[in-house]
């Protein structure tokens, strides 16, 4: 396996409310697909939020990555869980296997971690807003195929 089709990757969030986009060229050999944000709160449309993006070449995906972004201090603790099951609902998608328990530990602790699984790389990164006043970041969930380019 050399990663995953474009046009399935794409969708592999659409039972969690996150629908591709339509899968295109950014620059030279990258492509990629963003999906819609969906608010945790609907209530709130500066509440805190998930995206999904898969990333490749023309023919295949190499990479999909969740990203919370985080705006409310006072939801950190219900976004970080939710954000765990979109990140095991995901991992789902390419793995018979339960996401590794460190993954899941990372994310409720707002922590980096990179673990290697078979073909893959598991990713859990943290990105803080430059200049944010009031504390926002993002958190990503990241699944590198071993084939994966920067």
């Amino acid at each position: 396996c050399f990663g995953w089709s474009p046009y399935l990757a794409k969708e592999f969030m659409s039972n969690r409310g996150l629908l591709g986009r339509d899968y295109v060229n950014h620059y030279e050999d990258y492509w990629g697909a963003v999906t819609n944000r969906k608010h945790l709160d609907d209530m709130d449309w500066l509440a805190n939020s998930v995206e999904y993006f898969v990333n490749g070449n023309r023919y295949v995906v190499t990479q999909l990555k969740l990203r919370l972004e985080v705006f409310k201090e006072a939801k950190v603790a219900d976004a970080h869980a939710v954000f765990s099951v979109y990140a095991s609902s995901l991992f789902s998608k390419i793995s018979d296997a339960d996401i590794p328990v460190e993954i899941i530990v990372a994310i409720m602790k707002n922590t980096a971690v990179s673990v290697k699984l078979d073909q893959w790389k598991l990713i859990v990164e943290k990105s803080e807003y430059y200049n944010n006043q009031f504390g926002g970041y993002s958190l990503y969930f990241v699944i590198e195929h071993q084939n994966h380019i920067d």
